[in-house]
C-alpha cells in the first residue's frame, strides 16, 4: 500500500525532488527525482520509472523497473542503525546535526 497516491497523479504534475505523501497507513513517502545527463531519467524512491501516464479504469499508473522501497526512516535513523556508519554517526553529533537529520524534508 506504500505505493499509491489517495488521487490520481499525471507525471507532468510532478517536480523535481518532490515528496508525494501515499495512501499507506504507515506514513510512508514517494521521492521524484528528474535528471538529464547522462540521460533523461524520472525516479521515483530511486527506481527508474519506465511508463508514465497508463490511465486505468480507477487511477493513473506509472511503471517502475521494480518494487519501490517503502521509506519511513530519517536520513539519521539509516545512519544510527548501521555500525558502518559509526564514525559519520559521531561527526554528525559533533556537528549538532542530528536533529536536523532527524526531520522531515529534503537536505540535498
Amino acid at each position: 500500500l506504500g505505493h499509491f497516491l489517495p488521487e490520481p497523479r499525471k507525471a507532468s504534475s510532478f517536480s523535481d525532488e518532490q515528496v508525494l505523501v501515499t495512501g499507506s497507513p504507515v506514513d510512508s513517502t514517494i521521492r521524484i527525482n528528474f535528471y538529464s545527463r547522462p540521460e533523461k531519467l524520472t525516479t521515483a524512491n530511486c527506481v527508474r520509472v519506465t511508463s508514465t501516464d497508463n490511465v486505468a479504469s480507477n487511477g493513473v499508473i506509472h511503471v517502475v523497473d521494480e518494487v519501490l522501497p517503502t521509506v519511513t526512516s530519517s536520513i539519521m535513523d539509516l545512519i544510527q542503525r548501521e555500525e558502518q556508519f559509526s564514525f559519520l554517526k559521531t561527526a554528525v553529533a559533533r556537528a549538532n546535526l542530528v536533529s536536523t537529520l532527524k526531520s522531515d524534508g529534503q537536505l540535498t
